[in-house]
């Protein structure tokens, strides 16, 4: 028997949805588990899943069960922003929806806005996200001509740092909470400086334990890769919690 269960960061290039790219691992594990097992017969699928669209960190086995507790978690980022364009989506691949000069935005006035946002915030979702009213997404909603207005709800901003500003530009680096929208930050600190901004580029740089140095890229897949990163943290609280119970022999397993 084989067993691998937890959960492992993946490096997902650009150009791939989310599920897109989850179909190509569980493609590439079932097959290097089959090949690991030496038999031909049908064998067990195991359960794989994914915690978001940014962060690749995939559920393997009762790791799926551990990914709404990793989400949970403070997260950091890297962003970069673009003064003087608000879009529809707060990002580059909306619709422009407002233009504004920026051109009296200096270094200092971004950092001096920056403070307004740290601390506990109200902060509106973006239109496009994948908050559901009703049952329905925003983003479907938005599409289908209908313009939703998502309520403010309370995040928190641990730290918010200028590292480069070349108007229209910059970049930041971000330490927030779960259920904080980058690019309402971004979209938001445009109108603080009586301008507008969006997003061009983002990318999550840690998230719980997981930070850019433990994710693994595609071209180094391999089974003992993955099992070397695979971080088991059921396995780790079950034996916290009980030394006298037997652990769960529950697992995604293949045979």
């Amino acid at each position: 028997q084989l067993v691998m269960n937890g959960l492992v960061a993946l490096w997902k290039p650009k150009g791939f949805t989310s599920a897109e790219f989850l179909d190509q691992f569980k493609r590439f594990l079932f097959k290097e588990l089959r090949v690991s097992s030496g038999r031909k017969r049908k064998r067990k699928r195991i359960k794989v899943g994914h915690g978001g669209t940014l962060d690749k960190v995939v559920g393997i086995g009762d790791g799926c069960k551990e990914l709404k507790h990793f989400l949970e978690g403070s997260k950091k980022y890297h962003v970069t922003g673009k003064l003087g364009v608000a879009t529809d989506t707060y990002d580059a691949s909306g619709e422009v929806t407002m233009e504004r000069p920026f051109e009296t935005v200096t270094h200092d006035t971004l950092t001096s806005v920056l403070s307004k946002f740290t601390g506990t915030i109200q902060q509106k979702p973006p239109i496009y996200s994948a908050l559901k009213c009703g049952g329905k997404r925003y983003s479907d909603l938005a599409r289908q001509g209908h313009l939703p207005d998502p309520p403010l709800r309370p995040v928190t901003i641990h730290s918010v740092e200028c590292t480069e500003f070349t108007a229209p530009v910059f970049q930041l680096d971000v330490h927030c909470s779960s259920g904080t929208y980058i690019r309402s930050l971004i979209h938001d600190i445009g109108q603080a400086l009586q301008s507008a901004a969006h997003v061009t580029d983002l990318c999550r740089t840690q998230q719980s334990q997981f930070t850019q140095d433990s994710v693994l890229k595609q071209e180094h897949w391999s089974l003992d890769k993955i099992k070397e990163l695979l971080v088991d943290r059921m396995s780790k609280r079950r034996a916290t919690e009980t030394q006298t119970t037997a652990p769960d022999s529950e697992g995604a397993t293949v045979t």
